[in-house]
Order: structure tokens, then sequence, then C-alpha cells
């Protein structure tokens, strides 16, 4: 019985912002993790001013990133400059998704 192309979307969809959202946490506190060990190496303290040992700087760090001051060029078509990321992490993603799926199901025999 084949899925409905709304729940497949809905499904993809979903999937794809639980990949995004485990990629992006782990790049986050492998970055903290970073700076905890050169902190340590240099003889600085390191990010442990917000949260409990500094758990919370990866987020700090994202709302900093996102209340900053707007980088846009003026002479730029403004909705597809803002677009652009957008479109190309998700033509990646869903390559990988792509090549995994068929990997693991070996459709691409």
């Amino acid at each position: 019985m084949a899925l409905p192309i709304w729940l497949f979307i809905l499904v993809s969809v979903i999937k794809s912002a639980v990949v995004l959202g485990v990629l992006l946490t782990s790049v986050a506190y492998t970055v903290w993790l970073e700076r905890k060990v050169v902190g340590h190496m240099q003889n600085r303290w390191g990010p442990t001013r917000v949260g409990p040992f500094g758990l919370l700087q990866p987020a700090a760090d994202g709302l900093k990133f996102l209340f900053k001051e707007d980088l846009t060029p003026p002479h730029v078509y403004k909705p597809l400059f803002l677009a652009a990321p957008l479109i190309a992490v998700i033509f990646a993603l869903t390559s990988w998704c792509s090549t995994t799926r068929c990997r693991s199901t070996g459709a691409a025999r």
C-alpha cells in the first residue's frame, strides 16, 4: 500500500528537520568542546559564563548571530540572496538522504 503524496512529503520534511537539527546541534557542541579544550591549553577560563559548565554557550552564540547587523549588500535581489543558502542546504540534504536510503534498502542495484 503506497502512502499518499502529502503524507510522504510531510514525513520527508520531518525527517530532514530532525537530521538538520541533530547535525547543527552536534556541530555547536563540538565547537563548544574545542573552545573548552583550547581554553584549558591556553590557561583561560573558556566559555563557562552561560549556563551550567557553559553548556548554553552554543545557544547564546546562535542568538547573537541572529540579532547581529544585517550584512545584505544594497544592490542584490534580497529574496534570492536570503533563499540561496537554504536552497543549497535542501539540495545537499536531499542528495545525502536519497543516497543513504538507496544504500540501506539496496534499491540502486
